[in-house]
């Protein structure tokens, strides 16, 4: 009996360490760039999908969830500024750094007015990127916490119980 007891507890805590691995949505026109984005993803423990136009990002999130974008400023067929403006007026809430090679004070003014969450420039260091990444996932994570239920309230009123 004792025996069983213990194969379970190593199943449970081998299942435990496997977590749900983030999908990190890369837009980037640059493809070099956006494979070394991919595989440090990968090597770090998360999901990628690689799009080189707005167009294949808006496709993609039509039909799938994604945990984070990671959006390059120029792209070939639209600015990932209007591609965030597009999506977010469309309801998709889904956490947002922009990616860019300009360091204009206003272009990051507007990256975090109309809802990103980060702002980085090129040229950038992998280490700095994935610590970026996971701090935005993290607060993404808790962002809804107090959101209980849309018909319930928090109060530190007593209980009234029925019947």
């Amino acid at each position: 009996m004792q025996r069983r007891c213990l194969r379970i507890s190593c199943n449970s805590k081998a299942k435990m360490a496997q977590s749900p691995k983030p999908l990190i949505v890369v837009a980037e026109d640059e493809k070099d760039l956006a494979t070394l984005i991919a595989t440090q993803l990968e090597i770090t423990g998360m999901q990628s999908q690689v799009c080189h136009e707005a167009g294949h990002v808006e496709r993609f999130l039509k039909s799938n969830f994604a945990n984070l974008l990671l959006l390059d400023v120029h792209l070939p067929d639209e600015s990932g500024f209007t591609l965030m403006d597009e999506l977010r007026k469309g309801g998709n809430s889904t956490p947002g750094i922009f990616l860019t090679g300009e360091n204009a004070e206003f272009q990051k003014v507007k990256a975090f007015e109309m809802g990103g969450d980060d702002y980085i420039t090129k040229p950038f260091g992998f280490p700095e990127l994935i610590a970026r990444i996971k701090a935005v996932l993290r607060r993404a994570e808790t962002a809804h916490d107090s959101n209980v239920t849309e018909n319930a309230a928090i109060t530190d009123k007593a209980f009234d119980f029925c019947g």
